[in-house]
């Protein structure tokens, strides 16, 4: 799924907008920039998703849903229909970048629901590295995971983190450093 609103347009009014306000956008441009030697080139490479069918609030009311409403709501997206594993099919890429650590540590629930998505012809999600680093006065969740696909070997996945106050330079720098850092074989 693709997001849509901010990320419609990368140099429009409303992307301009929601740089200013929104950390998840300022820093996704600057790591793009980055990776990829300028935020058109980045934006043509990468694809958003929100897993809004993962969401751990209720879109109605706002309101956070109860951790056992929250298992029941990722295993129904991501196991029972798939949706996370057919969107990355679809997608074919060779880095994943979630940002959704709070909700999916490698120890908790979620996180275990995480590494059961199925991909076709790929084999298992498996854990290199599960860790905290520092990122300014933050401590971010760093879980970084592989698993071999007809596409790419390995695809690599890193779970961290929201950007929300994060410093900004000391958050996009360890992201970039992760992205350029890790090989794949197409």
């Amino acid at each position: 799924m693709f997001e849509s609103g901010c990320a419609a347009l990368p140099d429009n009014d409303l992307a301009r907008d929601c740089e200013q306000h929104w950390p998840y956008w300022r820093y996704t441009r600057l790591i793009a920039e980055q990776v990829f030697g300028g935020w058109q080139q980045g934006w043509d490479r990468i694809a958003l998703s929100n897993i809004v069918k993962c969401t751990m609030e209720d879109v109605i009311s706002r309101k956070q849903v109860p951790p056992t409403k929250q298992r029941q709501m990722v295993d129904h997206c991501a196991g029972k229909l798939g949706v996370i594993g057919r969107e990355i099919e679809q997608l074919k890429p060779t880095h994943i970048v979630f940002y959704t650590y709070t909700y999916t540590k490698p120890d908790g629930e979620l996180g275990k629901t995480l590494q059961e998505v199925r991909i076709s012809g790929a084999g298992r999600w498996h854990t290199v590295k599960a860790e905290t680093r520092d990122c300014g006065a933050n401590q971010l969740g760093w879980w970084t995971m592989k698993v071999d696909t007809p596409w790419a070997i390995p695809m690599h996945i890193l779970v961290t983190n929201h950007p929300e106050r994060k410093k900004k330079k000391d958050f996009t720098s360890l992201v970039v450093d992760w992205l350029t850092s890790s090989r794949v074989r197409v």
